[in-house]
């Protein structure tokens, strides 16, 4: 039976539209290439194609150029290093770089998946010629026959979705996976990302974990878990491996919340962490105040420390970006492993912008 295009919500029948107009265009051997600070300009056939340099395009044309780059599991580490050898490239000799990826782009040949915009001749994504489009129409209705046909999904489904995009402009289909356990409120934020037609934005399901800060009734947020989709697999299959494993990461937050709650602080190394937290002086004393306060309500053990640090990440607005980003990441690690464990083994990750970045300094007060 056809699919009914009217039924479909308005992000994907938009994204389906915007892509009906996609034409592909071999890169040849005869192409001109010229490389921009933020934009790539292609010229086939007396024909000429602009490209911006932003997230997608980038990891793309970079990965062609530095096939060897470990890829891993992590996208946005492998992009972290991407984007830090094209500026580190770029800076040091941009000629250069034109020409590397010129060579690279001549060797493979692939295809530029062009899309007219008011402006021009825009570059979509660029994919092999093994590239196989995909359908988002069709999988959401994959998706709605596998919520139809189970009740548990169906009830997970029902009490509450919303549509959005996420930053790749990827139809979202957001729910919640919540904890059956009324005292303590542990759930998972959950999004289902349909792909596009680019060759980079892949089906995928990611969820951000939410633990009720208990003194406040606030919620603390952490990403957490990520599944890219294979075409191999069915939706069916993808979604509901996806909810089981949304609810073991709950009943092991759950475990771990005991623990800490069992487990007392210790002053040495409060003191440890507060001495080495890559923060500002004001971010430390506002950590303080609220552990203070959270001690008082909830007691003297790692759970408040933990939910001290997320909160402040999640909902301090004197906070910018980085040091919020930190306090998360340890109120993360010390719920999930200890504060002792943190101290001793966290050693920072790749940002976004290709630098590598740290919440603690490396300095020991303590021996461990």
């Amino acid at each position: 039976m056809a699919l009914d295009q009217t039924q479909l919500p308005q992000q994907i029948k938009e994204t389906v539209k915007n892509e009906a107009k996609i034409r592909d265009v071999p890169f040849t051997r005869d192409a001109e290439f010229f490389l921009k600070k933020n934009g790539v300009t292609v010229r086939i056939k007396g024909q000429t194609y602009q490209g911006s340099l932003d997230r997608p395009l980038l990891h793309q044309l970079a990965n062609r150029l530095w096939p060897n780059l470990p890829k891993g599991a992590d996208a946005n580490a492998n992009y972290a290093q991407c984007k830090q050898r094209w500026d580190a490239a770029y800076r040091s000799n941009a000629k250069k770089l034109e020409e590397e990826l010129r060579d690279a782009l001549y060797q493979e040949q692939p295809i530029l998946r062009i899309l007219p915009t008011k402006s021009g001749e825009s570059i979509y994504g660029v994919v092999s010629e093994h590239f196989v489009k995909i359908d988002q129409g069709q999988v959401y209705e994959e998706l709605q026959q596998a919520i139809r046909s189970d009740a548990r999904l169906g009830k997970i489904f029902s009490e509450q979705q919303t549509w959005g995009r996420d930053d790749f402009g990827r139809p979202c289909l957001s729910f919640s996976i919540r904890s059956p356990k009324k005292r303590m409120e542990v759930g998972l934020e959950s999004h289902f990302l349909f792909g596009l037609n680019n060759g980079y934005s892949a089906y995928q399901a990611k969820a951000e974990r939410y633990v009720l800060i208990c003194a406040n009734g606030l919620r603390g947020r952490e990403q957490e878990i990520q599944w890219k989709h294979t075409r191999q697999q069915p939706i069916s299959t993808f979604i509901w491996a996806f909810v089981e494993s949304g609810f073991a990461r709950i009943a092991d937050t759950q475990q771990n919340v005991e623990i800490r709650r069992q487990t007392p602080l210790k002053k040495e190394l409060v003191d440890d962490l507060l001495f080495r937290l890559n923060l500002a002086p004001a971010s430390k004393e506002r950590i303080k105040a609220h552990l203070r306060d959270e001690i008082a309500k909830t007691g003297s053990n790692e759970w408040s420390l933990s939910q001290s640090l997320t909160w402040l990440g999640t909902h301090e607005k004197a906070l910018s970006k980085r040091p919020s980003h930190y306090l998360k990441l340890a109120g993360t690690f010390i719920l999930d492993r200890s504060l002792e464990t943190f101290l001793r083994e966290e050693s920072g990750e790749f940002q976004e912008n290709g630098f590598y970045a740290s919440p603690l300094l490396p300095h020991h007060r303590i021996n461990m």
